[in-house]
Protein backbone atom coordinates (compact mmCIF):
# COMPACT_ATOMS: atom_id res chain seq x y z
CA UNK A 1 0.00 0.00 0.00
CA UNK A 2 3.17 2.65 0.75
CA UNK A 3 4.14 1.57 -3.00
CA UNK A 4 0.71 2.58 -4.48
CA UNK A 5 1.08 5.86 -2.63
CA UNK A 6 4.40 5.93 -3.67
CA UNK A 7 3.36 5.34 -7.49
CA UNK A 8 0.65 7.87 -7.38
CA UNK A 9 3.15 10.54 -6.08
CA UNK A 10 5.50 9.85 -8.68
CA UNK A 11 3.15 9.43 -11.59
CA UNK A 12 1.17 13.27 -10.30
CA UNK A 13 5.58 14.52 -10.42
CA UNK A 14 5.60 13.66 -13.64
CA UNK A 15 2.58 14.59 -14.76
CA UNK A 16 3.04 17.93 -13.80
CA UNK A 17 6.73 17.88 -14.87
CA UNK A 18 5.54 17.23 -18.32
CA UNK A 19 2.53 19.60 -18.12
CA UNK A 20 5.58 22.08 -17.24
CA UNK A 21 7.56 21.16 -20.40
CA UNK A 22 4.15 21.56 -22.82
CA UNK A 23 4.14 25.22 -21.74
CA UNK A 24 7.56 25.86 -21.72
CA UNK A 25 7.53 24.37 -25.73
CA UNK A 26 4.29 26.30 -26.75
CA UNK A 27 6.20 29.78 -25.11
CA UNK A 28 8.58 29.25 -27.23
CA UNK A 29 7.26 27.96 -30.07
CA UNK A 30 4.52 30.69 -29.64
CA UNK A 31 7.61 33.36 -29.44
CA UNK A 32 9.25 32.28 -32.99
CA UNK A 33 6.04 32.34 -34.54
CA UNK A 34 5.79 36.13 -33.65
CA UNK A 35 9.45 36.71 -34.62
CA UNK A 36 9.14 34.99 -38.08
CA UNK A 37 5.80 36.82 -38.36
CA UNK A 38 7.05 40.55 -37.57
CA UNK A 39 10.25 39.73 -39.51
CA UNK A 40 8.22 38.83 -42.49
CA UNK A 41 5.72 41.59 -41.81
CA UNK A 42 8.41 44.37 -42.07
CA UNK A 43 9.45 42.43 -45.54
CA UNK A 44 6.49 43.22 -46.85
CA UNK A 45 5.57 46.93 -45.36
CA UNK A 46 7.03 48.56 -48.10
CA UNK A 47 5.58 46.83 -50.45
CA UNK A 48 1.88 47.23 -49.04
CA UNK A 49 2.37 50.75 -48.17
CA UNK A 50 2.59 51.49 -51.94
CA UNK A 51 -0.94 51.14 -52.75
CA UNK A 52 -2.55 51.93 -49.34
CA UNK A 53 -1.87 55.70 -48.37
CA UNK A 54 -5.17 56.44 -46.39
CA UNK A 55 -6.43 59.95 -47.37
CA UNK A 56 -3.05 61.95 -47.89
CA UNK A 57 -3.36 64.64 -50.46
CA UNK A 58 -0.20 65.09 -52.55
CA UNK A 59 0.03 68.82 -53.37
CA UNK A 60 3.37 69.94 -51.79
CA UNK A 61 6.00 70.27 -54.28
CA UNK A 62 9.44 68.96 -52.73
CA UNK A 63 12.78 69.89 -53.62
CA UNK A 64 13.79 68.84 -57.47
CA UNK A 65 9.78 69.08 -58.65
CA UNK A 66 8.99 66.19 -56.51
CA UNK A 67 5.60 65.66 -54.55
CA UNK A 68 5.34 65.34 -50.85
CA UNK A 69 2.03 65.45 -49.30
CA UNK A 70 1.37 68.43 -47.72
CA UNK A 71 0.01 67.38 -44.22
CA UNK A 72 -0.78 64.02 -42.32
CA UNK A 73 -2.93 61.40 -43.75
CA UNK A 74 -6.35 61.62 -42.35
CA UNK A 75 -6.92 58.98 -39.03
CA UNK A 76 -3.43 58.71 -38.53
CA UNK A 77 -1.10 59.06 -35.76
CA UNK A 78 2.59 58.94 -34.73
CA UNK A 79 3.89 56.61 -31.85
CA UNK A 80 3.80 57.75 -27.90
CA UNK A 81 7.18 56.58 -27.36
CA UNK A 82 8.52 58.48 -29.48
CA UNK A 83 8.75 61.84 -31.34
CA UNK A 84 8.88 61.71 -35.60
CA UNK A 85 12.03 63.14 -37.27
CA UNK A 86 11.65 67.18 -37.54
CA UNK A 87 9.88 67.67 -41.07
CA UNK A 88 8.61 64.32 -41.86
CA UNK A 89 4.98 63.62 -43.02
CA UNK A 90 3.12 60.62 -41.68
CA UNK A 91 0.91 58.83 -44.69
CA UNK A 92 -0.19 55.80 -42.60
CA UNK A 93 -0.49 54.19 -39.23
CA UNK A 94 -1.40 50.64 -38.41
CA UNK A 95 -2.59 49.46 -34.98
CA UNK A 96 -3.15 45.28 -34.44
CA UNK A 97 -4.47 46.12 -31.02
CA UNK A 98 -4.89 42.77 -29.77
CA UNK A 99 -1.09 42.41 -29.68
CA UNK A 100 -0.08 45.92 -28.75
CA UNK A 101 1.73 46.06 -32.32
CA UNK A 102 1.90 49.89 -34.00
CA UNK A 103 2.82 50.88 -37.33
CA UNK A 104 3.62 54.44 -38.97
CA UNK A 105 5.08 55.52 -42.20
CA UNK A 106 6.22 58.77 -42.49
CA UNK A 107 7.94 60.56 -45.97
CA UNK A 108 10.64 63.17 -45.88
CA UNK A 109 12.84 65.11 -48.23
CA UNK A 110 16.38 64.14 -45.90
CA UNK A 111 18.69 61.30 -46.29
CA UNK A 112 18.43 57.74 -45.13
CA UNK A 113 21.76 58.63 -42.88
CA UNK A 114 20.16 61.64 -41.12
CA UNK A 115 17.11 59.68 -40.30
CA UNK A 116 18.81 56.77 -39.01
CA UNK A 117 21.42 59.45 -36.97
CA UNK A 118 17.95 61.41 -35.51
CA UNK A 119 16.39 57.51 -34.47
CA UNK A 120 19.43 55.78 -33.22
CA UNK A 121 20.45 59.21 -30.95
CA UNK A 122 16.83 59.42 -29.31
CA UNK A 123 16.40 55.88 -28.39
CA UNK A 124 19.78 55.77 -27.44
CA UNK A 125 19.22 58.61 -25.00
CA UNK A 126 15.65 57.29 -24.08
CA UNK A 127 17.63 53.66 -23.04
CA UNK A 128 17.16 51.42 -25.93
CA UNK A 129 19.36 49.36 -27.15
CA UNK A 130 20.80 48.81 -30.51
CA UNK A 131 20.53 44.81 -31.65
CA UNK A 132 20.72 45.17 -35.35
CA UNK A 133 21.77 47.20 -37.99
CA UNK A 134 21.62 46.76 -41.55
CA UNK A 135 22.17 49.41 -44.33
CA UNK A 136 18.30 50.72 -44.38
CA UNK A 137 17.47 48.88 -40.94
CA UNK A 138 17.89 49.16 -37.27
CA UNK A 139 16.09 47.16 -34.33
CA UNK A 140 15.97 48.49 -31.00
CA UNK A 141 15.06 46.79 -27.51
CA UNK A 142 13.99 47.87 -24.20
CA UNK A 143 12.93 44.90 -22.71
CA UNK A 144 10.35 43.72 -23.16
CA UNK A 145 9.79 46.00 -25.97
CA UNK A 146 11.25 46.03 -29.86
CA UNK A 147 10.93 49.09 -31.91
CA UNK A 148 12.50 48.76 -35.82
CA UNK A 149 13.15 51.35 -38.51
CA UNK A 150 13.40 50.71 -42.21
CA UNK A 151 13.90 53.42 -44.78
CA UNK A 152 13.03 52.84 -48.53
CA UNK A 153 12.78 54.91 -51.59
CA UNK A 154 9.49 55.39 -53.44
CA UNK A 155 8.76 53.86 -56.61
CA UNK A 156 10.78 56.25 -58.72
CA UNK A 157 13.79 55.96 -55.83
CA UNK A 158 13.25 59.51 -55.05
CA UNK A 159 11.24 60.34 -51.84
CA UNK A 160 12.65 58.55 -48.89
CA UNK A 161 9.79 56.39 -47.02
CA UNK A 162 10.42 55.36 -43.59
CA UNK A 163 8.66 52.49 -40.94
CA UNK A 164 8.60 52.87 -37.48
CA UNK A 165 7.52 49.38 -35.73
CA UNK A 166 6.87 48.90 -32.34
CA UNK A 167 5.70 46.06 -30.13
CA UNK A 168 5.39 46.01 -26.66
CA UNK A 169 6.36 42.72 -25.89
CA UNK A 170 5.26 40.61 -23.12
CA UNK A 171 5.91 40.43 -19.21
Amino acid sequence: MGSEKENGRLNRGNTTIILVIVVVVLLVVAVYLFLNYSSRRSETIPQQQTESRIGTEITQPAEEGELLPEKDAVGTKDLAIIDRYPGSIRTMYENVSDIGYESVTYVTKDLPDDVKEYYYNRLQEDGWELVSSAENELRFEKEPATLGLHLYYDEQGKILKYTLEYSPGSD
